[in-house]
């Protein structure tokens, strides 16, 4: 295993030129937690939810496995910390892809694009990690579904409010094509990440995105001939 360099100091923050501002005990507090959590998805996306330990996490982030546990009880507490955490950004990086589409069907159908796009970033990598993790882990079991959960029901209501923009209002379509894509998009996440088929990969995006325009031009017409 690779050596991992210790990270700097928490203790101080340069500001201008050669001089340095001494932290607050609650500013280095949320540095170093914030740190723990940043190894720990870093970790899982790229060494798996079995080689993600406190003590991997802790030299990752430059800091001690007592500096972790200070933070965490243990694992399962990071974990959840890291799902809460993973969940936010995600919303956040879809929220920035989006930008600059127009608001309709334009941007109902670059959502699927968005969605792909945020699926493959680290913090979707280790919740996936983690959800494949928690089938012989039973107390990340236990707090696995509320991340899924929200993660999920965040992607539903915001397919429902672009699909509305866009003219739809079939609720229950709306639903059932959610679950597809969001099933479609883990399974080729997992390929991508155990299989060696990019092209393949690509292409099979580009088909849900097809197949969603065309939905997407029923549905309209539908709406529009109530």
């Amino acid at each position: 295993m690779t050596k991992t360099a210790a990270a700097p100091s928490d203790d101080a923050a340069p500001r201008g030129k050669g001089a340095k501002v001494r932290r607050t005990q609650a500013e280095r507090t949320s540095l170093s937690r914030r740190r723990a959590i940043d190894a720990a998805i870093l970790n899982l996306a790229e060494e798996g939810y079995a080689a993600t330990t406190v003590i991997r996490v802790a030299q990752r982030a430059g800091i001690s496995r007592g500096g972790i546990l200070h933070h965490f009880s243990g694992k399962a507490e990071l974990m959840e910390a890291v799902g809460f955490q993973a969940v936010e950004r995600l919303q956040q990086k879809r929220r920035e892809s989006l930008r600059g589409t127009a608001p309709g069907v334009e941007r109902f159908l670059a959502l699927t694009h968005a969605s792909w796009e945020t699926i493959r970033e680290p913090e979707s990598i280790a919740l996936l990690e983690m959800l494949i993790g928690s089938r012989g882990d039973s107390q990340l079991a236990e707090i696995m579904p509320r991340f899924l959960h929200q993660l999920d029901q965040s992607d539903l209501t915001k397919t429902k409010k672009l699909a509305k923009e866009a003219g739809i209002e079939n609720d229950e379509i709306l639903y059932a094509m959610n679950k597809l894509h969001m099933a479609a998009m883990r399974g080729l996440l997992l390929e991508s990440i155990f299989a060696d088929s990019s092209d393949t990969i690509e292409e099979s995006v580009k088909l849900l995105e097809w197949y969603k325009k065309k939905l997407t031009e029923r549905l309209v017409a539908e709406n529009a001939g109530t």
